[in-house]
């Protein structure tokens, strides 16, 4: 019973953040997809505690991380959000310190992974850019507290 009403709950609380504002208006004419979407620390650590002791590795990622935020713009929705938001996302994401870990241009796509990272060398945020240049955008940003350490466990090396 008590994992059912955390499922219930979990749920509800996914949907409030993933349908809150937005024009629905907007929305639904013709070929777009427009999704903001957080997903709060303590959602995430609650979804640990549903992970077999088996699965070792990925209850220990998703205990290290603390919030997860995902926009994705595509169709009609990317032409509103305009092409040019890439290079601002790139720019923003210097400004607060991140360093870029790989970029990569192929004709109009984009993608570039970066990361921040404390004085401590612990890895703080993740962010993942891609952009086709056309039709769809996607920017998720992971904000997490792992270690060097933590990474070697978790890839066997």
């Amino acid at each position: 019973m008590k994992k059912l009403l955390t499922i219930t709950l979990t749920f509800t609380l996914l949907a409030q953040f993933t349908f809150a504002g937005g024009n629905k208006e907007k929305e639904n004419t013709g070929d777009n997809t427009k999704l903001s979407l957080y997903i709060p620390g303590f959602l995430v650590k609650a979804a640990a505690g549903f992970i077999d002791e088996k699965d070792y590795e990925t209850k220990c990622a998703l205990k290290k991380l603390r919030s997860i935020s995902i926009t994705v713009r595509e169709g009609n929705a990317y032409k509103e959000y305009l092409a040019k938001r890439y290079e601002k996302k790139v720019k923003k994401l210097e400004r607060q310190h991140f360093e870029n870990l790989v970029s990569v241009r192929d004709d109009e796509d984009k993608v570039s992974i970066q990361l921040r990272q404390n004085k401590k060398d612990k890895i703080r945020q993740v962010a993942i850019i891609t952009d086709d240049g056309s039709s769809e955008f996607v920017f998720l940003r992971v904000r997490c507290n792992v270690t060097p350490d933590d990474l070697q466990d978790w890839l066997g090396a």
